[in-house]
C-alpha cells in the first residue's frame, strides 16, 4: 500500500507539530529581538522555560541558514574577536579542565583558551560572525569559514597578520594592511567599524550572564541579524522582514536536535595538556 503525506502551511517551518500558537511564536520573535532572556521571554508568554528555551533556538537555527547566505562586496573591514572558552552547562564528566576561579588574566598575548571570531562587515551594512578555532586567526580559518563569501575584487581592510595576504590573494581580494600597533595607514584606512561591532557585540552579550561555546555562534547569529535588520529596514517595514526569514523558513528543527549540537573549536588543541577529566591519561 502507498502512503500520502499531508502538507500544510507550517510544514517543515519552525511552527510545525508545535503546540503553541502563532501569537506566542510572534511574541517570543519580538522578545528575541529585544534581547530578553529565557527565563523572562516564558515570564511573559505564560510558558516553561523550557519550551522558551526550545523555541528561541529553533528561531536561532533559522536565522543561521539565512545568515550562510549573506555575501559581502565593495569595501569590506575584517578583525577577530577573542572570547574565553565557556563550557557552561557541561557534565563534570565532560570537562576538559579542572574548574577556573572567575579572576581576570594577568598575562598578554593571544591564549589558547580564547575563542577566535571571525568578524567582517562591508560598506552594505552586511555583516558576518563566524567562530574561526582557537588563538590567533590562520590561514585555515579564513579558508574553511570566510572563502566564497567575499566577493572577488572586493577591498579588505585587515591588520598586518600575514595569514591575511596568503587569503586575498587566494580569493582575488585588494588587500590593505593596517601596520602593527597603528590604529590607521597613511591613506587613513582603518578598522574603526568592526571594532566598534566588537564593542557592541560585547556589551549585548554580557546581559546573559555567560554563552556557553556549543551555543556561541547562535548567538552571534542573533547578534548579527538585528544589527542587519535595525541597518537595512525603516520600522515600518522591520518587523515584516524579520517574521519572513524566521517563520517562513522551511527549516523544520526537532527539539532533540540541539541537544546533539557540536562544539565549535577543538578542546583537546585547547585543553589536552592538562591532561583532566577526558583527556586523562
Amino acid at each position: 500500500s502507498s502512503y500520502r503525506s499531508n502538507f500544510c502551511e507550517t510544514t517543515e517551518t519552525i511552527t510545525y507539530c508545535s503546540k503553541e500558537p502563532f501569537e506566542v511564536w510572534k511574541n517570543v520573535i519580538d522578545n528575541l529581538i529585544d534581547g530578553l532572556s529565557i527565563r523572562r521571554i516564558a515570564q511573559k508568554n505564560n510558558i516553561s522555560n523550557t519550551t522558551s528555551f526550545n523555541m528561541r533556538h529553533k528561531i536561532l537555527q533559522c536565522l543561521q541558514v539565512f545568515l550562510n547566505g549573506i555575501i559581502l562586496s565593495g569595501k569590506i573591514q575584517e578583525d577577530e574577536n577573542f572570547f574565553n572558552i565557556n563550557l557552561k552547562g557541561t557534565r563534570p564528566s565532560n570537562m576538559p579542565r579542572f574548574s577556573k576561579k572567575r579572576t581576570s588574566s594577568s598575562g598578554s598575548g593571544i591564549s589558547k583558551h580564547e575563542v577566535c571570531v571571525l568578524s567582517a562587515i562591508d560598506d552594505k551594512d552586511n555583516l558576518i560572525l563566524k567562530i574561526g578555532g582557537i588563538s590567533r586567526v590562520s590561514n585555515k580559518m579564513l579558508d574553511n569559514h570566510l572563502t566564497g563569501r567575499l566577493q572577488e575584487n572586493s577591498m579588505l581592510t585587515t591588520d598586518s597578520a600575514k595569514a591575511y595576504r596568503k587569503f586575498c590573494k587566494k580569493n582575488n581580494l585588494k588587500h590593505i594592511a593596517i601596520p602593527s600597533g597603528q590604529h590607521a595607514n597613511k591613506s587613513g584606512d582603518n578598522l574603526a567599524e568592526i571594532n566598534g561591532i566588537h564593542s557592541q557585540l560585547e556589551i549585548w552579550l554580557t546581559k546573559f550572564h555567560g554563552v556557553s561555546i556549543k551555543h556561541l555562534q547562535q548567538y552571534l547569529d542573533w547578534f548579527s541579524y538585528i544589527f542587519m535588520m535595525l541597518k537595512k529596514f525603516e520600522n515600518h517595514k522591520l518587523e515584516i522582514e524579520m517574521y519572513k526569514n524566521i517563520v517562513m523558513s522551511r527549516e523544520y528543527i526537532k527539539v532533540n536536535k540541539k541537544s546533539k549540537k557540536e562544539i565549535p573549536i577543538n578542546l583537546y588543541e585547547a585543553y589536552g595538556d592538562y591532561k583532566y577529566g577526558i583527556y586523562a591519561v
